[in-house]
């Protein structure tokens, strides 16, 4: 399949028709929706289909544990680096540094507190303290707005629309 048939065949998804240029929001599932705070639970499946699948998850899990117990010699580490990671575990544990993936290039990086926490002072220092009350409080409010914009926009409108036949086709 091309990337052009890709793109028409999820054309009834998309927010933004380029031929009439229009916004239909009815779209959106919710789903794409990053801070949907709403989940919604599949119907339950069968006893028979939940057996099924719970034996296959106990097999996988009991051909991991194996495999794991027969490759106990093996090693991704040389001496000298697990003498290593022994003692920045320690150090860790002793709360002398931290060890944290730094943001640019995704590597892990160590610091000592005082030195992780001056790197940290450079992004803060106007922000405002508040307490979790007050945090509660705006999430709270924001939801609000969030589910009224949804409502004036009818996101997730043409999906409901969609469901719906399908569950009256198969009644």
């Amino acid at each position: 399949m091309t990337e052009e048939e890709k793109v028409e065949e999820e054309s009834h998804r998309e927010v933004f028709n380029p031929k009439s240029k229009t916004m239909d929001f009815r779209k959106v599932r919710a789903t794409d929706v990053k801070s949907n705070p709403r989940v919604m639970l599949p119907r339950a499946r069968t006893p028979k289909e939940e057996a099924g699948l719970l034996s296959r998850q106990s097999r996988a899990e009991d051909i991991t544990s194996e495999y794991i117990v027969t490759q106990a010699d093996m090693k991704n580490m040389t001496p000298s680096e697990y003498r290593g990671y022994d003692k920045i575990k320690k150090r860790v544990k002793k709360k002398e540094v931290v060890v944290y993936q730094t943001d640019k290039s995704g590597l892990m990086a160590i610091a000592s507190l005082e030195s992780y926490k001056r790197q940290g002072e450079k992004h803060v220092p106007d922000d405002t303290e508040v307490s979790w009350q007050e945090v509660t409080e705006s999430q709270k409010q924001l939801r609000g707005h969030v589910f009224a914009l949804n409502k004036i926009f009818s996101i997730g409108e043409d999906q409901r629309e969609r469901q719906n036949r399908s569950r009256k086709q198969s009644n």
